[in-house]
């Protein structure tokens, strides 16, 4: 049985139409069966159109192949598959695209070397990330065959080495003792969760065995009433926190009393006889002149446990009764002999944070300030 197809193309450029004929002997049982249809327009643009119906598979094979003046010259072929896929070349001078089906670019390909999609990394491609980045130790960071990262060989805190953001780590200190940090004994530690160093069961050892032979002196963390009662009351409290400083020594308050018409002076209650030095081991005087020439070589801001007095601290004075070169306060201002703890008296006050260190401070006896203790 004759049939005739009448095919109508559409070409975009000139909208009209071409009947193309094709004569097929094939019958109606639709195995094997294939109609094939060709068709030219004008000499600037053709259409070649083949379209095959593979019978029983049900497979559609279409093969367009357009010349047109947008190619200068060149020529597209396009093939459609029955899974909707889509390719395309073009020769002489035109251009190549790929789509397949579902409409996507391209897969994105692990194992190319392109951090891209959902790759952390990929091959020698890290995107910029480290072992310490990623919030590890030193170490080497690589990439696995899934384009994640491997911290395999990446350092952590509690494996012993110390990696690029650790201080230690373990036992592994780096050669670092209590000394390091103004310490003179004790046993540095590391922080099993942070690698720090933890310097808490380091100690100072004042001047026998830290700072030489010399003599120490610091300001009190604590405070306290101007109501200590007599001079041997100072010295007593100066001496019970003085031997966790350095044990087997005497320590005195530097502090005076008396009355103007019989003064009993600090400079003369003490002896120094050697430099005299922080709780850090820095210098304040290297000698007895020097410590009562009015000016201190620092601050006097240590205190016992050799950690700096702030100088946003609320309590920056320090009970002394004395002038800066060493002598009762002219007027006699020590809280009437260190007895009274009210606003009926004044007491002479020095600074931790002043160089001018014995100061010329007054304060109102009701307040509490810290004492000057200096090893013997």
């Amino acid at each position: 049985m004759d049939r005739t197809a009448v095919v109508f193309l559409a070409l975009a450029a000139g909208c009209y139409s071409t009947p193309i004929l094709a004569d097929s002997d094939s019958d109606d049982s639709g195995t094997g069966g294939s109609i094939g249809t060709s068709g030219t327009a004008d000499a600037s643009t053709s259409s070649t159109v083949t379209t095959s119906m593979g019978g029983t598979t049900g497979g559609i094979t279409a093969t367009e192949t357009t010349d047109g003046p947008t190619t200068s010259g060149g020529s597209t072929s396009s093939t459609t598959s029955a899974g909707g896929s889509t390719s395309s070349a073009t020769s002489g001078g035109g251009s190549t695209s790929s789509t397949t089906a579902g409409g996507s670019t391209g897969p994105v390909t692990c194992g190319d070397n392109v951090v891209d999609g959902d790759d952390d990394c990929d091959g020698a491609d890290l995107a910029g990330e480290s072992c310490v980045s990623l919030g590890h130790g030193a170490g080497n960071l690589t990439c696995t065959a899934s384009c994640t990262f491997n911290t395999i060989d990446c350092g952590e805190c509690g494996d012993g080495l110390i990696g690029v953001a650790e201080q230690c780590d373990g036992a592994n200190l780096g050669g670092f003792d209590c000394t390091d940090f103004g310490y003179d004994e004790g046993t540095l530690g590391c922080n099993a969760i942070t690698c720090t160093f933890d310097t808490g069961l380091c100690t100072q050892g004042g001047g026998v065995a830290g700072c030489g032979d010399v003599h120490v002196l610091f300001a009190t963390s604590a405070t306290y009433a101007s109501t200590f009662g007599s001079l041997a009351a100072a010295d007593n409290i100066c001496d019970q926190i003085g031997q966790n400083v350095d044990a087997g020594v005497a320590w005195m308050a530097i502090i005076s009393g008396g009355t103007v018409q019989a003064p009993v002076d600090a400079r003369t209650r003490i002896s120094v006889t050697k430099p005299v030095v922080s709780t850090t081991c820095g210098t304040y005087a290297s000698n007895e002149d020097d410590l009562w020439d009015g000016l201190s070589a620092q601050p006097v801001k240590y205190d016992e446990n050799g950690f700096a007095i702030s100088q946003f601290d609320p309590t920056l004075n320090v009970w002394t009764g004395t002038d800066r070169f060493g002598f009762l306060d002219e007027m006699g201002r020590n809280c009437s002999q260190w007895t009274v703890a009210d606003n009926s008296a004044n007491g002479r006050a020095a600074n931790v944070i002043a160089t001018d260190w014995m100061g010329e401070n007054i304060s109102p006896c009701s307040l509490e300030r810290r004492l000057f203790c200096i090893s013997q």
